[in-house]
């Protein structure tokens, strides 16, 4: 069916004030501008689509996003595309609809002196590396190829300069972990069980297996926010800091072949070379507005 018709009979067919008649007239445009833009029709949209166009409306107000989402639920749900099942609060909490701030990577190695401990340095440069925190909870030790500067990924192989690599062999080689606390007594510093395979380590509980299992990545994601407040750096957050990885490929990936990528060559670029997942707009946008 045509889309602008499918439009109109959803109008016509629902019974709805006028504001939400003219929420929903602008819900479509912005539907056939992203239409447009990756050539695919909503009915054929995936939940990444449906995240992207969100995102690419720049709200940055939470319940702003929930009213949109709301209205393109309904209008998912009348045209029978069920994606709308597979995306949840977390989902929609985690869009960000403001302009990323590029963070080089010199700024961030500059902005790790801030840490005693190699473990949280090597978080914040692995997120600079494009490793996301539900990826580096995983890596083990077995995983980190010193010789070659790699990183083993479920899905790729990350390679990293001799910096962060020295940074990875430290990290593996602590013993315990030092707590950014004032208190002297014994509490501020805990032994890791050196028996646990992973490069971030628990702290030793009845619960995690006397502290070789992986984190829980929503522990590892509160702690990961804790030590990026730390750091003295304007803009920064693990999406900002995986996503100026990105703009560095995409720039490196332009520069040897002479060509300059448009937003849906980025999203093919980033999923099919990277192997990574990302708001397309996001990338752009970023890309657009380094140096400004």
């Amino acid at each position: 069916m045509n889309r602008y018709i499918s439009r109109d009979n959803f109008l016509r067919e629902k019974d709805m004030s006028i504001s939400t008649r003219k929420s929903f007239d602008t819900l479509f445009r912005n539907i056939e501008e992203y239409e447009d833009v990756i050539d695919k029709a909503i009915d054929e949209w995936t939940k990444e689509d449906c995240l992207d166009m969100l995102a690419s409306l720049g709200i940055k107000k939470a319940n702003t996003i929930a009213v949109k989402w709301s209205l393109l639920k309904k209008y998912l749900i009348y045209i029978g595309n069920t994606v709308y099942r597979e995306i949840t609060k977390s989902d929609l909490e985690n869009i960000d609809g403001s302009v990323l701030r590029y963070i080089p990577y010199e700024e961030v190695i500059l902005g790790l002196d801030v840490f005693e401990n190699y473990i949280d340095k090597a978080i914040v440069l692995l997120l600079r590396n494009g490793i996301r925190s539900d990826e580096y909870r995983l890596i083990k030790h077995e995983d980190i190829d010193v010789e070659n500067n790699a990183i083993k990924l479920s899905n790729r192989v990350i390679r990293v300069d001799d910096y962060t690599m020295d940074i990875l062999v430290k990290a593996m080689n602590e013993r315990g972990y030092k707590m950014n606390i004032k208190d002297k007594s014994n509490y501020n510093y805990y032994h890791y069980n050196m028996e646990s395979p992973y490069l971030i380590k628990n702290r030793r509980n009845k619960y995690n297996d006397d502290g070789r299992t992986p984190m829980i990545e929503t522990s590892l994601r509160d702690r990961t926010n804790k030590l990026l407040r730390r750091v003295e750096i304007d803009g920064i957050s693990s999406t900002a800091l995986v996503s100026s990885y990105i703009v560095d490929k995409i720039i490196e990936f332009e520069n040897e072949m002479g060509l300059t990528l448009n937003e849906n060559q980025i999203k093919g670029f980033v999923e099919n070379k990277l192997k990574m997942k990302c708001n397309m707009y996001t990338i752009y946008n970023m890309k657009k507005n380094i140096g400004e």
